[in-house]
């Protein structure tokens, strides 16, 4: 497998920079979807939020790696200071009550997971890899590079959206794999160009027929981290929500029905609300 991780972690650095620090990235158009920016804007704060004390930071960590290909891609990651990029924004934008850790880890297995008690974000070198995999049919090596990064910066907001519910001690949600999922994505697009594209790499990688004689897909991410098809329509919905225009090609595609794009305007603007307001005590941008 020939990964370009030295081209891929600029990208993870200004996606994550787009969707945490507004003015920080110039809004642009993606070139596959062919549309135009969003014209969407945060909500903005209210008169009575009150942020929350500033006592820990987002903090990284490189887990040792003993397998040979994750050896080389700890130490590219390292070397491009991929986790560094993604704290120095966290930090930006969220206040913390204590130190959080990001970290890569090897695992022995494709995985992601969140630890509440430790305070811990890890996501495993063996996925990035599968990643890779993946998206081994992409049109270019620079298109791979980005859908990997697009991913896995999903990846690991989807498992910090967990984590946070738990440090700001948020109302426990019925279906909590799907508030992470909107979490996520609120995070992603509060101030997104093409960081928003994050989530629509992530539908397309994640949900991939895990059965058997399935072209002969990777298996790469398994139980309930892996998206189902209920919780991969819905972001492919909340992202045409987000932008008509430039992710019209999902209902030419087939892959949105048009009856569904119908109800996503609504449907985002509730999750816009609801997760604007759970997170004022928070949200230092």
């Amino acid at each position: 497998m020939t990964r370009r991780l030295k081209l891929a972690a600029p990208i993870l650095a200004s996606l994550v920079c787009a969707s945490l620090c507004g003015g920080c990235l110039e809004r642009k158009v993606s070139e596959r979807a062919g549309g135009s920016p969003s014209s969407a804007t945060p909500a903005p704060p209210s008169p009575g939020a009150r942020l929350i004390a500033d006592a820990g930071d987002f903090r990284v960590e490189y887990g040792a790696a003993r397998a040979r290909g994750e050896a080389e891609l700890r130490q590219d990651l390292r070397e491009n200071r991929v986790l560094e990029g993604l704290a120095d924004e966290l930090n930006k934008a969220l206040a913390l009550p204590a130190d959080v850790t990001l970290a890569f880890d090897e695992c022995g297995k494709a995985d992601a997971t969140y630890d509440a008690g430790a305070r811990r974000v890890s996501v495993c070198y063996e996925l990035v890899d599968s990643l890779y995999d993946a998206f081994r049919d992409a049109k270019s090596d620079d298109e791979r590079d980005d859908k990997v990064v697009g991913a896995t910066v999903f990846v690991f907001q989807h498992e910090l959206a967990h984590l946070l519910a738990q440090i700001y001690k948020l109302p426990a949600a019925d279906d909590a794999e799907g508030a992470a999922d909107e979490l996520a994505l609120f995070l992603l697009t509060r101030e997104a160009g093409d960081a928003d594209d994050a989530a629509l790499d992530a539908a397309e990688a994640l949900t991939r027929d895990e059965s058997p004689g399935a072209g002969g897909e990777e298996v790469f991410l398994r139980g309930a981290h892996a998206l189902d098809r209920r919780r991969q329509s819905d972001l492919l919905c909340w992202l045409y929500a987000r932008d008509g225009e430039k992710y019209k090609f999902l209902i030419e595609d087939g892959e949105l029905p048009a009856e569904r794009a119908e109800r996503c305007g609504g449907e985002f603007a509730q999750v816009e609300r609801d997760w604007a307001e759970r997170l004022k005590p928070y949200l230092k941008t």
